[in-house]
């Protein structure tokens, strides 16, 4: 390991998962309120903007912190952080760029409300700074895989972090992602979103596609690339659909009750989900668990899925779909993993 730049240290990894949870849940918070009050965001300086930008501050003033400390120690700015993270005082200036021209874009322009608030330059362009500030411990580790030693909660940093960057890529995707959205293919009723019952259907099963492939392939280069514990692929899926699904969460008197426990249903299967891969990792091979990584974790979670769907919702996708899905998933799956055979 290169002794050009500083060690990373335990205490800095939590300080950066800390930091970086408090923007994820400023970021999802943000777009909950996208989803359940558009009323609220005729301004930039909103509630969830504040949680947003505080957590984008504290996070870049660890980093900052960090760079200043070293240099200080003697360090070279170019080789004041450990290595992976230069990446991540890159995202400080682009972040704060985004930021800027995201309160002209709004005032200007105005606040978007549907797909174009996932899609505007200035969101890209948060997005993009706040993956790199965020995924140090990935990037670090990525390229040194044998120093991730230790106990549970030492090793938790890399795991947490990992897991917050899947959220920002399916927060950027919930249009479509089913544990965010929930498309009815029989009528057009209080879960649909569009008027066509075609586009419900399309728009569904592509949400599963996409998710099917986003999480298999998750599942598969964490647990290839490091040695997962005993509860961290749970860890892992639980927060990621925790997140996913809260954006969409009712709130209220008036609630949809049933819609909640489809929600919290979700959250509480992905769990399930991933104490299954990690018992799985004790026991297969390798070759088996490509597999179960691919195929059998989302085939399983979309099985549960459904279950939860017509025991809460009733049969939100007709009867042909229900059987389907399964079985599309696991093609989708086995694709996917016949495209990495060399």
């Amino acid at each position: 390991m290169a002794e050009s730049h500083p060690a990373l240290t335990l205490r800095f990894q939590y300080l950066v998962t800390v930091t970086a949870l408090w923007l994820v849940v400023g970021t999802h918070l943000d777009g909950w309120a996208h989803t359940n009050l558009p009323s609220s965001l005729e301004t930039f300086f909103t509630p969830w903007h504040a949680v947003l930008y505080t957590g984008f501050f504290a996070l870049a003033s660890v980093h900052l912190y960090e760079l200043v400390r070293n240099i200080g120690a003697g360090y070279s700015w170019r080789k004041a952080m450990p290595e992976g993270f230069f990446l991540s005082i890159l995202g400080i200036p682009l972040f704060f760029a985004g930021g800027i021209g995201d309160g002209i874009w709004h005032e200007i322009l105005g606040v978007e409300l549907s797909v174009d608030a996932l899609y505007s330059p200035t969101h890209l362009m948060i997005a993009v700074a706040a993956s790199l500030l965020l995924t140090g411990p990935l990037r670090y580790y990525w390229k040194y895989p044998e120093a991730w030693t230790g106990s549970f909660t030492d090793r938790l940093p890399l795991l947490l972090t990992a897991t917050f960057f899947v959220t920002i890529v399916l927060f950027f995707q919930h249009f479509a992602v089913p544990t965010h959205l929930i498309f009815p293919s029989n009528s057009v009723g209080d879960y649909s979103v569009f008027a066509m019952d075609f586009y419900n259907e399309g728009l569904g099963m592509t949400g599963i596609f996409l998710f099917t492939i986003i999480i298999g392939i998750s599942f598969q280069k964490l647990n290839v690339k490091f040695d997962l514990d005993m509860g961290m692929n749970a860890i892992f899926f639980g927060v990621v659909v925790f997140f996913t699904t809260s954006m969409g969460f009712p709130v209220g008197l008036d609630a949809d009750r049933a819609q909640q426990v489809a929600r919290l249903g979700f959250v509480l299967l992905a769990l399930g989900v991933g104490f299954v891969v990690d018992q799985a990792n004790r026991t297969l091979s390798s070759e088996q668990l490509s597999y179960i990584y691919l195929v059998g974790a989302p085939v399983l979670f979309f099985i549960g899925y459904l279950i939860i769907l017509s025991l809460t919702l009733g049969f939100v996708y007709t009867i042909h779909m229900v059987l389907g899905i399964p079985v599309i998933v696991a093609i989708i799956g086995y694709l996917v993993k016949l495209s990495q055979v060399q």
